[in-house]
């Protein structure tokens, strides 16, 4: 469902966002600083979770639905 991957590639883009001014307020890093610090490390393993978390989602749905459908 592209809504619920929309939702939360927000969610992850939100949790990015305020962790990175929150780091950049306590250790005074600028904004490229803090990005590699912070958010660049982490987006290629948060992707490849997110998109586990999405087809095993996916795959439980369709078999609650199915099992529903009896």
């Amino acid at each position: 469902n592209p809504a619920v991957l929309l939702r939360c590639l927000f969610g992850i883009v939100l949790c990015y966002a305020l962790g990175t001014v929150w780091f950049m307020g306590i250790t005074g890093t600028s904004l490229g600083q803090s990005l590699a610090f912070c958010v660049w490390p982490f987006v290629l393993p948060d992707a490849c979770k997110g998109a586990c978390a999405f087809a095993v989602g996916t795959a439980v749905e369709r078999r609650l639905l199915k099992g529903a459908a009896r």
